[in-house]
């Protein structure tokens, strides 16, 4: 009797042991219970917020509706309106001419595939102005200034004025050039180049190009105009 008793006291403990277990699983063969996904109130940040167009290279921040062209939109027509497409179009049936800026700081010389073209410093507070009779494409041509600390990927904002008058930010990120260089500024590497587009309207213009970024470095641009344009 005695080890009959001690048999079930163990099969006894057994089942409270199997039931104590099936508690704390769930039910055999129940899947576990999904996650929920909680959608963020209106106005409230996500936890993870998604890499902005701000951020991708050569972004433009329009200011006014010509700014739109350097973002590569079309605007709506007008004095000053334009569309890219057509700014790239008039662009291939002509060499370019470059424009001597009336106001620049300074002009280094860049090589690159065995020639050598002038380029115009832009320094913090220190703009170079062009003038540019239109209507006509310009283009401007923009370099980052690589001093022996930066390294990788960087940032440029120029900043662009016409007549005194807000223009656009051509704000790119850029690396530094393989197979260009400066002749005349032996401290500095000259980024890939970025190119922009517009089309200026009739009349005499002041085309102004400051540095916002970086705050204690520099560029180089050289702006330029169809050859049919400049001869005109």
């Amino acid at each position: 009797m005695n080890g009959l008793k001690l048999v079930l006291l163990l099969c006894a403990v057994l089942v409270v042991a199997l039931l104590l277990r099936l508690h704390e699983r769930g039910p055999i063969g129940w899947p576990p219970a999904p996650r929920s996904l909680r959608i963020p109130a209106r106005g409230e940040r996500p936890a993870l917020a998604l890499p902005s167009m701000a951020s991708s290279p050569e972004h433009v921040t329009p200011q006014s509706a010509i700014a739109q062209l350097l973002a590569g939109a079309d605007s709506t027509p007008g004095p000053t309106a334009y569309s890219a497409r057509r700014a790239r179009q008039k662009a291939r049936h002509g060499r370019w001419v470059s424009l001597t800026p009336v106001v620049a700081t300074r002009s280094v010389s860049l090589e690159e595939d065995a020639k050598i073209v002038s380029y115009y410093t832009v320094l913090p507070n220190r703009p170079v102005v062009v003038r540019v009779v239109g209507p006509t494409v310009v283009e401007l041509r923009a370099r980052l200034d690589f001093d022996p600390t930066m390294r990788g990927v960087q940032t440029c904002d120029l900043r662009l004025r016409e007549d005194g008058r807000p223009f656009g930010d051509a704000v790119f990120m850029t690396t530094k050039a393989v197979a260009a260089s400066y002749t005349d500024l032996r401290d500095r590497v000259p980024s890939k180049v970025r190119h922009f587009t517009c089309q200026l309207g009739r009349g005499v213009h002041a085309l102004e190009v400051s540095l916002v970024r970086p705050a204690r470095g520099s560029a180089e641009v050289r702006v330029s105009i169809p050859k049919a344009a400049a001869s005109g």
